[in-house]
Formats: C-alpha cells, structure tokens, sequence
C-alpha cells in the first residue's frame, strides 16, 4: 500500500485507487454494483475485473516494531486514560453474536519477553499509572501466569503501576490470578456473562460454570473487591422467560456471594452483526424489550445494584446500519444535514431524525432488522473472510443448543481462516507455569512488615510554573501531569499503603481556571532523595509551560502545604486599552463590603482584600487572603469595580507567590521572607 501511495501524485486520484483496489483488504465501493429485485438484493457484480469477493488482509505476526513506544500523552483526563498493551489478537471461542470474534480470527499472541520490553519502553515515555493488558479475551492467552509474575515484578512492584483487564470470562480465573489482581488491579473486575442460563448460554456458544463462578465472586470478595460491573444481552435468539428469570437469579447469588457489594448490571438488546452465525436473525421488538428491561429492573430493585440499559432506539439504528446496504448512504448524509452529530451519545441521539430521513427517502429501517432467509444475498457477502457455510453450521449448532469448542483446546472446526503454522503455534497451554502465589497481595506485606513500620522516605519542597499555553489545565489534570512527569523521570518516590496505593504527591491550593503562575507548589516523598540531574529530568519530563524553579529538603516537622499557606499575592495584567488609578482601588478599599455570588451562595470578600497597589495604569497588585472555606479571587475583584465580563476574559492574572502570615511579616512556603514593597 505504501508503495502505491508514494507512486501516484495525488492529482491522478482515479488510477491511485484502482490500484489500491487490487490489494487485498481494500474495498472501494464504486467498482461493484448492487442488483435489486423486489426490494431485496439479488446480485453484486464487480466493475472491470475488480476483485470479487473483497477478501480480507490478515497480519501474521504481532511484531514488536508494529507498536508505538511513543503515543501521544494528554494533559486532560480522557475515557481510557491509560496504556493499552496489545498481548494477542483473535479469539478462538466462537461466541456466535460476536463480530470481533470472527473477524480477527486467526488467534495470534505475543511473546511475554516482548510485551515487557515494549510496556517498559512505552512506561518510560508516557508515565502512565495504569497499563490495560488489551485482546477479546486475555484471560485465553496462553502464557498469562508468566506473564502476570513479569508484570509484578517490572511494574507492580517497583513502579507502582496498577495492571487492568477488560472484561473476563467469569469461570476463567484461578484463585492465583485473583491474587496477582488483588494486588495490581485497582478498580472493580468486569464480567460479561451475556446470558442468564446454561441452555441459552450452548445457543450463544458462551458456556459458564456458574458454580465456579460464584466461587470466583466469594474468592475476590474475601480479597477486599467492593465492586462488580456485569454485562447481559436480551432478545437473544430462542430466548424464552426461563431465560430473563436466570439473569435475575444469577445476579442475586452474585449479591449474596458479596455483600454489599456495589454491582453494575448493563442490559443491552441484541443486535444481529454480519459475518457472524446470527447475521440471519431478527432483531427483538420494541415491546418485547421494553417489558424485559422492567422485568429485570424490578425483580433487583437494591441500594446495592445500579442498572444501566442500552437506549433501543439507538440500538434499531445500530442493527439497521449494520446489516444495511448502500441504500442507506443516503440517509447517513441527510441525518447529517439536518443537524445529526455524535449520536453515539444518548443526549445527542434523535432517533424522531432518522425515522424522518428514513420515511422522507422512502426506505422501512424495519427491513435492515427482521430475520434473513438462508438462501437470501446479504448486503455484505461479496466481502469474504469467513466462509458462509461455516456461519450456517454454527448457526444450525446455536438451534440444537450444542457447543463448539475453543479450536485451540480441540481439533480444528474448519473455519478456514487460520494457516496451519499460526494455529500450531498457539495452541491452549493445559498446564500452568508455577509461580509462588505468596509473594503477591496483602500476604507479602504481612511477611515482609515484621513489627512497627519505619518510613525512610525523604519529603521534599518544589516549586513551579504554569505558563500561558497551560493556564487552562485544570487543578487535578495538573497533578496528573506532574505524577506522569515524575513517573517518566524514574524518581524513586514513595507511594501509600492499602488496597489502592498512590503517590505521596500533595499540591498547593488549587489555581483558579485561566490563570497563570509563578508560584505553584508540591510536596513529595521520596525513597532516595533526587539528584540535581534526575531534577533537570524532570523538567525535560515536564510539558512545555511547567518548570521546577526552586526545591529543597524538608528538615524535622513542617507544616502541610495548605497550612503553610493563608495569603496569595497576584499582579493583574489589564489590557492595553484600559487604565485605572489609584482612586478606583481606593474606592474598593474604602467598601465596608462586597458581595459577590458564587452559585447559590452570597459571599462578602471585602475582609479577604488585604492590600491592592497601583503598579502602572493597567497592571495591578493585589495581597488576598485564601483559605479552604474563604477565598477572594481577583477576577471578582474586577467585577465589582464595573469591569464586563468579556473585558475580565482578555486580563491576565498572575500568582506570583503564596504565603503564610507571621507575626513579623510574610513568609514563602520555602521559608523566605517576602517584602510586597517589590510589587508597590
């Protein structure tokens, strides 16, 4: 592919793209032409020889210089803000409703050697806290008690970075893993039993021993979780009540299994995906899941259990557009037009807009949802990766309630989709690599803290600045990147015991949104005290705007940074075009009080107003009083001298330093004496 780009100008568009389409994994629409008889698709044809069927590329081997060692850090908080490390690809069990499953078949892992080379050098790069082991199934990965043991040593032990799974299959844990979870995964555990009986379970091709399962839930309990997320499907094919009764009965043993226990229980409709042994079916009626999802929701109705549904209307859309043909480009343009944006998003989604556009082009969204006959042309069989036959088997096996087995742990099912090579190489391990299970959770603290605790952490004082081009990072995004920061620098910190452990990293006072700084500062303790060059480490460590200025040692007791601190000063920046003088700041301090309205409350910041100077006509001094109930702020400041609101967001406001009041004058957090006379 890349040699094809690098040989045609961008200009020449129409020949860069018939070569593109001679390769495989390459599908561009406008060679093939769709025939249609009655409504319903009756032949697909290629255009000048195109390839037919578009046959899907496959990667054979997950190699190390594939990944990144690299990505992109971010300076705010994101859905998954973590490091993802792909350990395999594929899955080999077959869940007949899953797309992924069949479409990134061949199973193929990675070598434990590599994974932890490139999650080391990736760690290094990013900081992040928390590295996601990520595949469709990472409890199937063959090697995972070794490779478990070398994230325990690399990272959970001497770096403190939790390790998180996605979902679990519930009976595939052994208690050794929910020990070396106990002591690396920091949130809940995740379980996606989809189905509420074993019968309805062999349909779906997920077969679960509930009994061992439960035993699973009572093991992690015992090890201190306090939270479970479960996830279930409905409207399942030759789904009955029987079936909604077990997922009601099952999250109650659950619920007894661990007591008040916070428990997630997700219900999502059944949505037919092509290439899978369900792309035939039909979607479940509007009424039939309303009455479920009720069903569900009253029979487990406790403080304890929150239920979250999947909305079903935008479930419809979902199962439309995914077994829609190309009629339907035509109304993902039109609910554009008129106004459809991010619809993956419940408050965003109108599903009265697509029901219009629909109605308005002519088309019926209930023809893209109902039951497929057997013999019909699908919208998608021209594009080839498994072959159709084996989804019919698979479906034939899901209406006898029998189970097909994960290929790797029996003979081959004849999918026709993995090389021998690649299926020879990862077939299931049947024996565990012996690890000592001892050296992991809240055992090995027990072992290793023999009598008092003595910590011979070092803390230390730092000071900082938060320019322009960061003023706008909140007081929490702002420690996360420092923690990264430090992390990436390889300081040799201290972190805090207990179930969830963090870095004994504490910050200032919180910098109100939109200012910027001089003087911000954090406390740190740590295992062996830094050097000089492991401080200009993390500077370089640091996103441009953030750098160390000053630190020191913290000798004998001192106070905490909050109770170090009661005064800020600040210099606002007005613009150029404004003047004052120095009656309109003794206008305000001649005020027996001003109240200013912060939501709901009214507060008076005229006792928080300490001293304001005239540095020139547009920049001002201002000496406040803060402190964690009260806190005056200069931008309210400039409110109640009759600045507008869009003139305040044009002014600069500037933290210059923080103090403490003493009976002989301002002190800094560093000790200093600090004389305002430098900003009269």
């Amino acid at each position: 592919m890349l040699r094809i780009i690098k040989g045609f100008p961008r200009t020449n568009r129409e020949e860069y793209f018939k070569e593109l389409a001679k390769l495989d994994g390459i599908y561009i629409p406008r060679y093939y032409r769709t025939l249609y008889e009655d409504g319903k698709i009756v032949e697909i044809r290629s255009n000048n020889g195109f390839p037919l069927p578009v046959k899907a590329s496959c990667v054979k081997e997950l190699k190390s210089s594939n990944y990144p060692e690299k990505p992109i850090v971010p300076w705010i908080e994101l859905v998954h803000d973590r490091m993802n490390v792909e350990i395999m690809r594929g899955c080999g069990r077959g869940c007949r409703f899953c797309e992924p499953g069949f479409i990134y078949r061949p199973v193929r892992e990675r070598e434990p050697s590599e994974i932890i080379k490139n999650s080391i050098d990736e760690y290094g790069n990013t900081g992040f806290e928390e590295i996601n082991l990520l595949s469709l199934s990472t409890a199937d990965y063959s090697r995972l008690d070794l490779l478990l043991s070398l994230f325990n040593e690399k990272f959970v032990s001497q770096r403190n970075v939790s390790i998180a799974f996605p979902s679990i299959k519930p009976d595939s844990l052994d208690e050794w893993a929910l020990k070396v979870l106990h002591d690396v995964k920091k949130s809940g555990l995740t379980f996606a039993p989809e189905a509420g009986t074993e019968r309805l379970r062999r349909v779906i091709n997920k077969p679960l021993d509930e009994e061992r399962f439960i035993e699973i839930v009572q093991k992690a309990y015992e090890l201190g979780w306090r939270s479970f997320k479960l996830y279930f499907m409905i409207g399942l094919p030759k789904e009955t009540e029987a079936d909604i009764d077990g997922i009601i009965s099952l999250v109650k043993r659950i619920q007894r299994a661990a007591p008040k226990s916070a428990i997630k229980l997700t219900i999502s409709p059944f949505v037919p995906k092509p290439h899978t042994p369900f792309q035939w079916e039909r979607m479940d009626s509007f009424e039939n899941i309303r009455y479920k999802m009720a069903k569900i929701k009253s029979e487990l109705s406790s403080p304890d259990i929150s239920f979250d549904r999947r909305d079903i209307y935008s479930s419809f859309v979902e199962a439309a557009l995914a077994r829609g043909d190309r009629r339907l480009t035509r109304l993902l343009e039109n609910v554009w037009r008129n106004g459809g944006r991010y619809a993956g998003w419940q408050d965003m989604f109108d599903f009265k807009l697509w029901e219009k556009n629909a109605r308005e082009l002519g088309l019926e969204l209930e023809i893209y949802t109902r039951e497929y006959s057997e013999d019909e042309r699908l919208p998608w069989d021209h594009i080839y990766k498994i072959p159709k036959s084996y989804l019919l088997h698979e479906r034939h096996k899901a209406y006898k309630d029998e189970l097909t087995e994960d290929c790797r742990a029996r003979e081959c099912e004849n999918c026709k989709i993995c090389p021998t090579p690649i299926i020879l190489a990862h077939k299931l391990q049947t024996q565990h690599i012996f690890v000592p299970s001892y050296g992991y959770g809240r055992s090995k603290r027990k072992v290793s803290s023999g009598g008092m605790r003595v910590s011979f952490g070092k803390k230390w004082r730092f000071r900082f600045e938060k320019c322009m081009h960061v003023r706008f990072l909140s007081h929490l995004d702002t420690f996360r990147v420092i923690e990264r920061a430090i992390r990436r620098a390889g300081w040799n910190v201290e972190f805090t015991e207990g179930f969830t452990k963090r870095m004994k990293l504490s910050l200032g006072p919180p910098l109100p949104l939109g200012y910027i700084s001089r003087a911000e500062y954090f406390d740190l303790e740590f295992k062996i005290p830094p050097s000089d060059s492991q401080i200009e480490r993390l500077n370089e460590s640091l996103p441009e705007g953030f750098k160390i200025l000053e630190y020191m040692p913290i000798v004998g007791k001192i106070d905490s940074l909050f109770s170090a601190i009661d005064v800020a000063h600040y210099i606002i920046h007005l613009p150029k075009d404004i003047c004052i003088s120095g009656n309109d700041l003794l206008s305000i301090l001649n005020m027996d009080s001003i109240i200013i309205k912060r939501r709901e409350k009214e507060i008076d910041i005229r006792p928080l107003i300490l001293k304001l100077n005239l540095i020139s006509p547009s920049k001002i001094s201002a000496l406040l009083r803060i402190s964690e109930k009260r806190t005056a702020r200069p931008d309210e400041i400039l409110l109640s001298m009759g600045f507008e609101r869009e003139r305040i967001a044009e002014t600069i406001f500037e933290r210059t330093e923080l103090l403490k009041e003493e009976y002989d004058g301002f002190y800094t957090p560093m000790g200093k004496l600090w004389e305002i006379n430098n900003y009269a």
